[in-house]
């Protein structure tokens, strides 16, 4: 695998390249999408930019949160100093979920400024952001970050270089399943976005398709990083938790509909 690439003299991170260029990707969609739901061009990129730069900063909250139990080791025994104790997780590794309350934070407050709904973009940035994120995991794949449990099978990687993941030993690829499975997510999304009555229901539909997936895959992660609380981890708990309130959240509007019919029938009587 391949950590880091050469162009012009300069070493550039694969991760982060693979990172822009998910993000890219997304946004050409969203942009290339915006007019089939009657959306103003600056709006969806205004928007857009700011859930971006909100995905970032909640992915790294959520890291140190995770790794709070790590930092407070690494600052008790004083072998560090903390200047590299702050390097070494400022430059670590995110969490997918505080990126994706992030963004919807940042979206949220964005649209608002702007005197818009966010609701409204969601068909365009939902389907991007599961796009950007399974990009993101190839870049996983090629640094070795996220990496999978050691396990003899036909998919099974091997890192030579790696310093991240443990080198000359069989992994389960991991982040290539989460690549493929956002991958079928990313197209549904789009097939569906265009096809259904409530734009929210875009966002609905993929809690409920991601969330049990990355619950799944989450057995089969080796690195240690990601937290846990009692017998899951602390992404498989968030899983749990917004699988269960996309659930509550459909109930009540289904509950709404009849009552609000109930209502307009009892007006036409009178």
């Amino acid at each position: 695998m391949i950590s880091e690439i050469v162009i012009l003299g300069r070493e550039i991170p694969v991760y982060g390249l693979i990172g822009i260029l998910g993000v890219c990707l997304a946004l050409a969609y969203a942009l290339f999408s915006c007019k089939k739901f009657a959306l103003d061009r600056d709006d969806t990129v205004y928007i857009f930019i700011f859930a971006a730069i909100g995905a970032v900063i909640g992915a790294k909250i959520l890291y140190l949160m995770v790794s709070s139990g790590e930092i407070y080791k690494d600052i008790s025994s004083g072998d560090m100093p903390l200047t590299l104790i702050f390097i070494k997780y400022a430059s670590g590794g995110m969490v997918f979920y505080g990126g994706l309350l992030g963004a919807l934070a940042a979206g949220w407050y964005t649209a608002g400024r702007y005197k818009k709904n966010i609701i409204d973009f969601l068909p365009v940035l939902v389907p991007g952001f599961a796009l950007a994120h399974g990009i993101a995991r190839l870049g996983c794949l090629m640094v070795g970050c996220c990496y999978g449990i050691e396990i003899s099978c036909p998919l099974s990687i091997i890192y030579n270089s790696s310093q991240i993941a443990p080198n000359n030993v069989s992994l389960f690829p991991v982040q290539g399943i989460e690549f493929v499975g956002e991958m079928i997510i990313f197209f549904i999304l789009v097939y569906i976005s265009r096809r259904i009555r409530h734009r929210i229901t875009v966002l609905y539909i993929y809690i409920l398709m991601y969330a049990p997936m990355r619950f799944c895959l989450e057995f089969f992660r080796g690195d240690a990083a990601r937290g846990s609380v009692l017998m899951f981890s602390v992404s498989q708990w968030i899983s749990l938790i917004l699988v269960a309130a996309v659930l509550v959240m459909i109930y009540i509007s289904q509950r709404k509909v009849p009552a609000e019919r109930n209502v307009t029938d009892d007006k036409k009587s009178s």
